[in-house]
């Protein structure tokens, strides 16, 4: 039983390792087109297996992440001044300046920002 519990632990930890180095790529790629094919070849997994595993550890898709942190990178250089939402969409490789702003309405939807 002992044996189990220490093989589980080493599990955990992996998946956890894993995690840290998806979230690290996905921060340095930030500004780029990021899939889950493209972790998946870095982190050298399955596909499948960083669907699975991510989602157990942060409780979102990695979709769901990177969307996430690309919104919350452009929503700070919109308020710093940096860029503006025309630049910012671009910046950010959104597929549209309407889906960029779709988003950041539906994930703030009482900032002011882009009035």
């Amino acid at each position: 039983m002992q044996h189990h519990v220490q093989l589980s632990d080493s599990i955990i930890s992996n998946s956890q390792t894993l995690v840290n180095s998806a979230i690290q790529y996905i921060y340095q790629n930030i500004k780029n087109n990021i899939s889950v094919y493209d972790i998946s070849e870095y982190l050298q997994v399955s596909r499948q297996y960083v669907h699975r595993i991510f989602k157990k550890q942060t409780g979102m898709t990695v979709n769901t992440f990177i969307s996430h942190k690309k919104i919350e990178y452009a929503m700070m250089d919109i308020i710093l001044g940096i860029e503006d939402a025309d630049s910012a969409y671009l910046k950010y490789n959104f597929k549209s300046k309407h889906a960029f702003i779709n988003q950041i309405q539906h994930l703030y939807p009482y900032h002011s920002c882009l009035t």
